[in-house]
């Protein structure tokens, strides 16, 4: 720290005093037009310098101008339609699941569907693939996706008729619906298909990222992806973690994250719900089709996975 000392000198007093006060009035008018205040913009950041009433925005990732958290108790109570309801592998297309195509995610928009769920898988090259691992078949692809490059699929269509999608295309589809929210359902290599979407959007409209929503595992998975990108939402995916139940409990006190989805009925039970809700969490079970059922847990506050079906109210 810079340290002034004045040490007067005999018949001076006076003058050195002024001297000394002049300096430092201007010294920190000049400190205070250049401090940077952090001030509130919505859900973004702005600085002000204070000086000149001048705003300089915070670089683009920082401000996230479409955050919003999505998985509270508050909306599954009053915003169901559409924050309870997860259009699981994008819904249906004419009575078929898990698709993950293009014209599926159409069909469930028009529904009113608003949060996505999408299986990723990784091809050879790199390429994030939106596919269901272990259905190679329905591609007519003859081996396993793991092993193929992305000019073997490029020209393949779901049984013979529906369009897949690359991760670019799932970051054009993010743009071109920009009230849409996708939970990443990544069916192996975990963090490299996150990254490769994160890179890919990076060089789109980093935007998007704000309303893509990582599965994950627990404390780990976590850590590692914020290192990525600071989503605003997580799902812990109980499906794949090795958490017991009063694990995910702690881990929701301690993480921030707010999503929890489980299997409805292996591993739903309404006094885990109430200790996850307890602990800040909204609850949600997969993958669902019946209206009765999916009724039943709406009534619960409890979200789902649907495989297609949206209920009229």
């Amino acid at each position: 720290m810079l340290s002034l000392k004045y040490k007067p000198q005999k018949g001076h007093g006076f003058v050195g005093l002024f001297i000394a006060f002049l300096f430092l009035s201007l010294m920190g008018g000049f400190l205070a037009s250049r401090l940077m205040l952090v001030t509130p913009y919505g859900d973004r950041l702005s600085f002000l310098s204070a000086g000149s009433g001048r705003q300089v925005r915070a670089p683009e990732e920082s401000r996230q101008p479409e955050t919003i958290r999505i998985f509270t108790r508050e909306n599954l109570r009053v915003r169901y339609r559409p924050y309870g309801l997860v259009a699981h592998a994008f819904g249906s297309v004419n009575g078929l699941y898990y698709t993950n195509c293009r014209e599926a995610f159409e069909e469930s928009y028009r529904k009113g569907f608003r949060v996505f769920e999408v299986d990723l898988v990784l091809l050879a090259d790199g390429t994030v693939y939106c596919a269901h691992n272990d259905m190679e078949g329905r591609y007519r692809i003859p081996r396993s996706f793991r092993r193929c490059r992305w000019e073997e699929v490029e020209r393949k269509k779901l049984y013979g008729k529906y369009t897949p999608l690359s991760g670019e295309g799932l970051v054009e589809l993010a743009r071109n619906y920009d009230d849409a929210f996708f939970i990443l359902d990544t069916k192996y290599s975990h963090l490299q298909i996150v990254k490769a979407l994160v890179t890919t959007a990076r060089g789109k409209d980093s935007t998007v990222l704000n309303r893509f929503i990582p599965h994950i595992a627990g404390p780990e998975d976590h850590l590692r992806l914020q290192e990525l990108f600071p989503f605003p939402n997580y799902m812990l995916a109980l499906y794949r973690s090795r958490l017991s139940n009063r694990g995910a409990v702690e881990f929701i006190k301690n993480s921030g994250v707010r999503g929890v989805m489980m299997w409805w009925n292996k591993r739903y039970r309404s006094a885990f719900q109430k200790q996850l809700e307890d602990a800040g969490a909204a609850v949600y079970v997969h993958s669902l089709n019946d209206a009765g059922q999916i009724d039943r847990f709406r009534r619960k506050g409890v979200g789902v996975y649907s495989d297609g079906f949206y209920p009229s109210r």
